[in-house]
């Protein structure tokens, strides 16, 4: 599967303007390779220039901030934060990409203690995982050990939210969540934007959550789906609202991604039994180079509506309307454009249609 992702400081107010601050990061091993800084808010890349094992920038912050120290070859990151009005600086092992100390961040040192707190159960929880594979275990016995650990993991990171809940690195963490989870129901989305306080809400991820779930209630079943247009390869515009009256298949994907490839047989045999009894596809491509995309639609030859979406990301579809956090991701639409399916694969879409049109 295709994980459509990021890579995830703070500043002080005078009368007129805003305090600059710094990151310096110090290593004692050897460091080979291309170093990254980035800055999850906004998505900020610097290049780090190491000078006798130490390298430091300039930023400007307004909130505690997420940021990623990454290595390109071999890839390694880890995960740190940056306070407000201070000064941060971290050791590390720049061979292994390891954080070994940080001063100037009591949010990272928060961070580091919940991840302490989860690791146990997490190394118990892969054990357990193993022993369920094995042929001869009781898996009920060790199912119901599974579900407790995994009730314990939620807990501590509930507790950690709800002490952390006026943060931005709170509100971080379950934007993150909300992002990597592509089965996180709407219901269980609010109940922890819920745990957040009125500052947490208010802070970047904060908001960004709350526009996390209007999106992800256009794909729960029984919503109508929200409207759009966009242009296929002549230019030609597609509103899906100009479907109803046919049972929809939205079926967002890219060129470049082998697991939404994989998946055209299916739809083709699908789109050839059903398409005469009142079924159609539109295919939402991700693709930032056009280019491709023609390529693939002349290499597949999928005889069903195809459009692109809009490389401004504020008129993105699948930013903006729809929670797309990995592809291929589809949803089937009634005639009256309502939700009664997502993210079939195999022959899951040709059994639910033949449900349909028996």
């Amino acid at each position: 599967m295709k994980h459509i992702f990021t890579l995830l400081f703070c500043l002080t107010i005078t009368s007129v303007a805003w305090s600059q601050q710094s990151i310096t990061i110090n290593s004692k091993s050897k460091m080979t390779g291309t170093y990254l800084l980035q800055n999850i808010k906004s998505l900020k890349i610097d290049t780090l220039n190491f000078v006798n094992g130490k390298a430091t920038i300039k930023t400007k912050l307004t909130e505690v901030t997420p940021f990623a120290f990454a290595r390109t070859n071999p890839q390694a990151f880890f995960l740190f934060f940056a306070d407000p009005n201070k000064n941060t600086t971290i050791d590390i092992d720049g061979e292994n990409i390891k954080l070994n100390n940080i001063t100037g961040s009591p949010s990272t040192k928060k961070y580091l203690d919940f991840l302490n707190n989860q690791s146990i159960l997490q190394t118990t929880a892969q054990a357990l995982q193993k022993e369920y594979a094995k042929p001869d275990i009781n898996k009920d016995s060790v199912g119901q050990v599974f579900s407790f650990i995994n009730l314990q993991l939620n807990n501590i990171f509930k507790k950690f939210i709800t002490d952390n809940k006026n943060s931005n690195m709170s509100s971080y963490m379950l934007y993150d969540v909300a992002n990597r989870n592509r089965n996180i129901k709407p219901n269980e989305l609010k109940e922890l934007y819920d745990i957040l306080g009125t500052e947490g809400k208010a802070t970047h991820f904060g908001k960004l959550m709350s526009q996390q779930m209007v999106k992800s209630s256009a794909m729960e079943l029984d919503n109508i789906a929200p409207d759009f247009t966009l242009k296929d390869r002549n230019g030609k515009t597609h509103s899906l609202k100009k479907l109803r009256g046919k049972y929809v298949l939205l079926d967002f994907w890219a060129s470049w991604c082998g697991p939404c490839v994989k998946e055209i047989p299916n739809l083709k045999t699908a789109y050839a039994q059903y398409k005469d009894k009142g079924f159609e596809i539109m295919s939402v491509s991700i693709d930032r180079k056009p280019e491709q995309w023609k390529k693939a639609l002349d290499k597949y030859k999928m005889a069903w509506i195809h459009v692109i979406d809009n490389e401004d990301p504020k008129q993105k579809v699948t930013q903006n309307l729809y929670y797309v956090p990995s592809i291929p991701r589809t949803v089937l639409l009634d005639k009256t454009g309502k939700v009664i399916g997502k993210d079939f694969r195999g022959n899951a879409l040709e059994k639910k249609l033949e449900e349909i049109f028996k």
